[in-house]
């Protein structure tokens, strides 16, 4: 298994922040038997929720930058049972460069990181929406994906171009409650879909793929924990949110026991690989605001009912059968960067004060005449 990642960094001079080019491609999942191998201090600190404006004042000079390469071959194997980060970071700790080779099961693979200066005109180049830049000459060569950078801006800084990117990062899942006549729920694998209604031909293409996919699809899986009912995933998806978000647009997520053995059968008797289980969802819009920020999501073992994308799955319905007695066992995190959709809660409070005087839906708690005083103190 070969990976590489090429870094192109910026200097004081160069406009861009960072670019990336991709070596050999990712698959679409891993394989229910693959383990987990720890090779990071665990998942990367939470971002900001603003984006990067495109043309920001540039940072102070910095000296010039040397072309580095770094190759990593040491991967190690780390139990299926303790991938939280506190786990991680003990587990990280106490790695010793003479005894780990002898003690823990090492994983064959290369990873070769290279990071060189910026060049003064980037070919083949798209942005973190996957637009191509000019000049892109070639269809034929690799192209150099722009990183999307986490400074937050100045204040004082316009969004000088459309961005509306909400980022999927999928954390626990509990299912050791779960009980159920049709199957078992051990290798757990969570199906991501952005529908713009309730049946599955609303699906939107609007989910990033892999390096070895299409740029978008319908549906995103996440990695298999071989014999897990209570995984700790670092999936994380990209979404493209649509121009006309609403609040008929939600993300379900179906929850699905792969199967790893298939017994020699008849056709007609043999079992599909994937087996669901359960089903939740998360509404993206309510009243023009965008949902962002941790959830923890209770899961129903049952397909949901008729116009279940309005609310959230913490209102228990009547005559539904919930996954440990309605215990949120699932969770997720959402985090946007739009240029659209206000990410500040000042602005977006105010946002929805004006909105309520245009639309003559003041609050009878404000009233009419209290009204500007509550614009002044948004």
């Amino acid at each position: 298994m070969l990976y590489s990642v090429t870094w192109f960094a910026q200097t004081a001079r160069r406009p861009r922040a960072a670019w990336r080019r991709c070596g050999a491609a990712r698959g679409r999942r891993a394989a229910p038997s693959r383990a987990r191998a720890a090779w990071s201090a665990g998942r990367r600190p939470p971002r900001p929720h603003a984006p990067h404006a495109p043309h920001a004042p540039h940072p102070p000079a910095t000296p010039a930058l040397t072309p580095a390469a770094i190759t990593l071959t040491s991967f190690f194997k780390q139990e299926t049972d303790k991938l939280r980060d506190e786990d991680l970071y003990k587990f990280l700790a106490e790695i010793k460069p003479s005894s780990a080779p002898r003690k823990l099961k090492c994983i064959p693979g290369t990873l070769k990181i290279e990071v060189s200066p910026c060049p003064d005109e980037i070919k083949n180049g798209l942005t973190p929406e996957l637009a191509k830049l000019n000049p892109y000459t070639d269809e034929n060569v690799r192209p150099c994906k722009e990183v999307l950078s986490f400074v937050p801006p100045s204040p004082t800084q316009p969004h000088l171009q459309y961005r509306a990117l909400l980022f999927l990062s999928v954390r626990d899942i509990n299912f050791t409650a779960y009980t159920s006549r049709t199957g078992s729920a051990r290798n757990i694998a969570v199906r991501v879909q952005l529908l713009a209604g309730e049946q599955q031909a609303a699906a939107l293409p609007a989910i990033f793929g892999r390096s070895s996919c299409p740029e978008f699809t319908t549906e995103a899986y996440t990695t298999v924990l071989y014999h897990n009912k209570n995984p700790s995933l670092y999936d994380e998806i990209k979404l493209k949110l649509p121009a006309d978000l609403g609040d008929h647009h939600h993300l379900l997520f179906t929850f699905v026991h792969v199967s790893c053995q298939r017994k020699p059968v008849a056709p007609e008797q043999e079992k599909n690989v994937e087996t669901p289980i359960g089903y939740t969802w998360l509404p993206l819009c309510r009243d023009g605001k965008l949902t962002c920020g941790e959830f923890g999501l209770p899961v129903m073992q049952e397909e949901p009912p008729p116009n279940y994308s309005f609310i959230f799955p913490r209102v228990q319905l009547p005559g539904t059968k919930w996954v440990d007695n309605h215990r949120p066992i699932f969770s997720v995190a959402l985090d946007a960067y739009s240029t659209v959709h206000p990410l500040d809660g000042h602005i977006e409070r105010f946002a929805m004060a004006c909105e309520a005087v245009q639309l003559g839906n003041i609050p009878p708690r404000i009233g009419v005449n209290n009204m500007e005083a509550e614009l002044r103190a948004r």
